[in-house]
């Protein structure tokens, strides 16, 4: 039977208008909808966001036509545990582990093989996870007792907290050893771009903890738990070097650095904080990115001045920090020059460079990272490593980079290895820590590489007999033991006799230092 032209070119009018309107119709879910499902792939049907819905070309959206069309429909399932099919652990322990590695509520993960692991909070939502693997082994499981994690400057988890959040609970507190609440800023929140202060005028972070009810005693309350609090001044809406970021507020405060300064050190004073972390993500060289931007020079010296200028003016014991974003740490960048200047090194407590930000993926490349926390280690801060505290993103963050806490813990674990008295990390942010889930191990991990790092080579030369008493006459404990880390004192030696009491220091026991804390007196 032969077809008249006429049919063939109907029917082929009509597959050009079928393909052109799946075109159009992918066309348009890619323009309303520009975030990938999963991890990017087309065809992945997971969205970040449980409330979205995958469509048939990898994008997440809501329309009922191109997103929710029935094919892939929204979903609670999420990967068990560290995002290996068939392990039991849920990180949001409301959800049970099906057989078939997802988490989620239903009579198919819930049957009664995975029961759920206990209480429910009713205003906690699932936790989405990425789907790319560690590539490096997962440690032991935490243990149920809370880490001792208050070891000094290589036993730091650092957890900032977005001011409008809820504030961490009593068992996410016991994980962290400092809290940097965010942020102080120099402007007035609007669309499409914040109203800048013109004269760089930086207010009080308001409300704390998304509630009025405990004021600033909260931070006091933080305090007595033996935390460090600080105040983190900037943040992207302060001004972005990303393309689309339309703010520029850091530009007003260029000139200002005194004044910049005794502002934060007033707030700090109001609030009675520990110390002042910059969180500034903005232009530092001529023309960056293309952007055109003239002020490089001027942005450098802001930062230096303000960096000088808090360790000066702020009391005595006060920190300093920096978190910026790791594409801005590399040799021959301004920011990174800046911070090679010896006196602005020794100003700082330790920097957090953010590993979610830019260029490093430990997850997926931890050679890379290692190569970058190198250079920071040994052209920044002379080869100590325990100035650098690397960042990590639970949840909010670009696709790819968000990562889960038996990762992270993996991760600090090679990284003590490595650097064996490294900085500890830091995470954006506490409201994602649902339940601990997230830092406890990774908490046990630096816990780890703290208590390994007293630990020296063997001595050369005969140590005293561990089971001998001193007398009650010269048994004392030396208080400036180890100078320079009052965290580290003999106090900290007696609460885990059995595993520091033997450790070194300079070819002897700590034994030595702390005999009654290691109960070596009559």
């Amino acid at each position: 039977m032969k077809l008249s032209p006429f049919v063939i070119i109907a029917s082929f009018l009509l597959l050009l208008e079928c393909t052109s309107a799946n075109n159009l119709r992918n066309e348009k879910s890619r323009d309303l909808n520009s975030v990938p499902c999963g991890d990017g792939a087309v065809g992945n049907t997971f969205c970040a966001n449980p409330k979205l819905c995958c469509s048939q070309y990898g994008w997440c959206g809501t329309i009922a036509t191109d997103h929710c069309d029935g094919k892939y429909p929204m979903r609670e399932d999420i990967p068990c545990g560290d995002n290996v099919f068939g392990d039991r652990i849920c990180e949001d322990p409301s959800l049970c582990c099906s057989q078939y590695g997802y988490c989620g509520s239903s009579a198919d993960h819930c049957d009664g093989a995975n029961p759920l692991p206990g209480p429910v909070d009713p205003t906690n939502e699932p936790t989405r996870q990425p789907m790319n693997p560690p590539v490096i082994p997962a440690p032991s499981p935490p243990t149920s007792t809370p880490p001792d994690n208050h070891g000094g400057e290589n036993s730091r988890l650092v957890a900032y907290l977005g001011g409008w959040k809820e504030c961490p609970t009593a068992e996410q507190l016991d994980q962290y050893t400092h809290i940097m609440i965010a942020f102080a800023v120099s402007y007035q929140w609007a669309q499409p771009k914040v109203q800048c202060s013109p004269t760089c005028q930086i207010q009080v972070p308001s409300p704390l903890c998304n509630t009025n009810t405990k004021g600033l005693g909260l931070i006091q309350e933080w305090q007595a738990a033996g935390k460090k609090v600080l105040l983190s001044f900037g943040g992207a809406l302060m001004g972005g070097s990303w393309a689309s970021s339309p703010d520029d507020c850091w530009e007003y405060c260029f000139g200002r650095e005194n004044q910049v300064v005794d502002n934060l050190v007033d707030i700090a004073e109001q609030m009675g904080v520990d110390g002042v972390d910059i969180d500034y993500e903005y232009y530092y060289d001529d023309n960056q990115n293309g952007s055109g931007f003239s002020r490089g020079q001027e942005a450098k010296k802001f930062l230096r001045d303000v960096t000088i200028g808090l360790r000066n003016k702020l009391p005595e014991g006060s920190e300093v920090t920096h978190a910026p974003m790791d594409g801005d740490m590399v040799p021959g960048k301004g920011y990174f020059e800046v911070l090679k200047e010896k006196e602005v090194a020794d100003s700082l407590d330790f920097i957090m460079p953010q590993y979610y930000n830019g260029i490093v993926k430990p997850a997926i490349d931890y050679n890379g990272a290692v190569q970058h926390f190198r250079a920071l280690k040994d052209e920044v801060f002379d080869g100590d490593a325990s100035k650098i505290a690397i960042g990590f993103c639970i949840r909010d963050c670009n696709a790819g980079y968000p990562i889960n806490g038996a990762s992270a813990a993996s991760i600090m674990t090679q990284l003590g290895q490595d650097f064996p008295c490294n900085g500890g990390a830091f995470f954006w942010m506490a409201s994602d820590d649902s339940y601990a889930s997230w830092s406890s191990p990774v908490s046990s991990a630096i816990q780890n590489n703290g208590d390994q790092c007293l630990v020296n080579e063997p001595p050369d030369i005969p140590t005293a007999n561990p089971t001998a008493k001193a007398t009650d006459s010269t048994c004392e404990d030396d208080p400036d033991f180890y100078k320079g880390k009052p965290k580290k004192d003999c106090a900290w030696v007696g609460k885990r006799t059995n595993k520091r009491c033997s450790q070194m220091k300079k070819k002897k026991e700590l034994r030595h230092y702390c005999p009654k804390a290691c109960g070596e007196c009559e």
